[in-house]
């Protein structure tokens, strides 16, 4: 029987270290790495992210905010690569209030860190701001 408290431990100890091999290899290539301390209320409001003593620095949606002159990334770390519904809902929301041009998601595959980029979804019915 597994044990969760135990599988708990592990899966937040690798998904700590995958963020910290991310951030290494984003830092190479000449980027600034933020934590992002930011997350969205249920009224897709932002505010600052809610940690306790089991989480002190392990907060905030997305993970890292990456910065170079003119460019500008927000990433969230996955060692899967797959978003909850609740989180693309709030990656779409990152790029509907330009917070930034790119959300990209790092992922592992066989032991190589992969980014790839979430799209900004068009819904017409649905914009923030109507063109008329």
């Amino acid at each position: 029987m597994i044990n969760k408290k135990k599988q708990g431990r592990v899966n937040r100890r690798k998904g700590r270290e995958f963020e910290k091999r991310v951030q290494r290899e984003i830092e190479k290539e000449g980027f600034i790495v933020c934590r992002w301390s930011k997350n969205f209320d249920e009224n897709n409001k932002l505010v600052d992210a809610k940690s306790n003593r089991f989480n002190m620095r392990t907060c905030g949606f997305p993970d890292f905010l990456v910065i170079r002159p003119n460019f500008c990334y927000l990433v969230e770390c996955k060692i899967n690569g797959y978003l909850s519904p609740e989180e693309r809902k709030k990656a779409q929301l990152c790029l509907a209030l330009s917070f930034c041009k790119y959300f990209l998601v790092a992922h592992e595959v066989d032991g190589e860190i992969i980014f790839k980029e979430v799209q900004k979804e068009r819904d017409d019915k649905n914009e923030i701001f109507n063109a008329s």
